[in-house]
């Protein structure tokens, strides 16, 4: 397959990792990104704005609002990726 024939943007043209990141912005989130663009291959870029975004939802899922016991952080308690009791 050549690079510019994937239909998905996912080939591997280079792309601007700082436009895939600040679309994560919110106004509760801030995302700094350098002055010069970070090009990576696109389904690299896509890759790794996914895991910011899925790092992100657990940030929002774990914040102090919540109650003891409840969402995300209570159901990993205990295991290697919670807190230790």
């Amino acid at each position: 397959m050549v690079a510019s024939e994937a239909a998905d943007g996912a080939g591997l043209d280079p792309t601007d990792l700082r436009t895939h990141l600040t679309g994560l912005a919110t106004a509760a989130v801030h995302i700094a990104v350098p002055a010069e663009p970070v090009a990576l291959p696109a389904h690299h870029a896509l890759e790794l704005a996914a895991a910011v975004s899925a790092a992100l939802d657990n940030v929002h899922l774990c914040t102090p609002d919540r109650r003891p016991g409840r969402g995300f952080c209570s159901r990993m308690s205990g295991t290697r990726y919670g807190q230790h009791p």
